[in-house]
């Protein structure tokens, strides 16, 4: 395979991220992730008809915490910072889902040994695509796994208007939640270690104004933002190939190349501007060839 789609955030340039490959890199300009929400899930915005908490035996007068990922994305890292978030919330519940139902005991145990009611944990089971949309808004705030990112659950997550909190580390897997909230302008929530990771969904959690506040720039994003305007990613993909192409047939080998963001879209989520977090990318790499700038 000689190219890989990726974008700056999933494989940052000159990072050790990008050492990992062998293969050249196509980079999209906010996201490699092609989303079709807006063609195949409008109905999610008519939250009079999606479902209520009490179809899925979630209790209504709690704080929902959920992680839609499968379950063996959930490494013992990650789950001890839920539980030590959960305490950190009094009455706020975790829901996952049956994916597989062969976990659901083992998840139940290790939430005993970590002094969490095991009857706070709530499981459903895995639905069709559109049912489970449907019932993404009645969580909360949703928990990405850092060792295995979810993809196509983050785009789904903020579809849904719901918060997603991510942990960037140096592997693609690892950076495929921190792509996903970067293309809905959501930087705000993506965070570099565990401890941070903790800090935010605990401060979400009890700020409810500014909770909801989030969920209503989400809202708008799904307009607005890049992760949601499928037709604009298919012209960058295909102004990648033809720039892949071009070299090919003027006898060049394969390299790093890719279409750059005119402007980067952020959300001021809390009200605010903060200065981004910077990011250390060490190690070398190939030059980024950056020869078109989107639209």
């Amino acid at each position: 395979m000689q190219y890989k789609l990726v974008d700056p955030t999933s494989v940052p340039p000159n990072s050790t991220t990008r050492e990992r490959f062998t293969e050249s890199m196509l980079y999209m300009p906010h996201t490699f992730v092609v989303t079709d929400h807006r063609e195949m899930a409008d109905h999610i915005r008519d939250k009079q008809a999606c479902p209520t908490r009490a179809v899925f035996g979630i209790p209504d007068d709690k704080f929902v915490f959920a992680c839609f990922n499968q379950l063996f994305k959930i490494d013992p890292e990650i789950f001890a910072c839920w539980m030590r978030i959960m305490k950190k919330v009094p009455g706020s519940v975790l829901w996952l889902l049956r994916f597989p139902g062969l976990g659901e005991p083992n998840i139940r145990a290790e939430a005993k040994a970590h002094g969490i009611d095991p009857t706070r944990i709530y499981f459903s089971n895995v639905l069709p695509r559109g049912e489970h949309l449907s019932r993404i808004y009645l969580a909360d705030i949703i928990f990405d796994t850092p060792t295995y990112n979810g993809c196509s659950t983050a785009a789904d997550a903020l579809w849904g208007a719901t918060p997603m909190i991510t942990m960037c580390v140096d592997r693609m897997c690892s950076r495929m939640g921190a792509s996903v909230l970067k293309a809905a302008g959501c930087n705000a929530l993506v965070t570099s270690t565990l401890e941070k990771y903790e800090e935010l969904a605990v401060t979400l959690a009890k700020d409810s104004q500014k909770l909801w506040n989030i969920r209503e720039k989400l809202e708008i994003a799904r307009d607005t933002s890049p992760l949601f305007n499928t037709k604009k990613w298919v012209r960058d993909f295909e102004q990648c190939l033809e720039m892949a192409w071009t070299r090919y047939e003027q006898g060049m080998p394969p390299d790093d190349i890719g279409v750059e963001a005119a402007q980067e879209f952020v959300l001021d989520l809390f009200g605010e501007k903060k200065d981004e977090e910077k990011e250390e990318t060490g190690g070398k790499s190939k030059a980024r060839l950056l020869t078109v700038k989107d639209e």
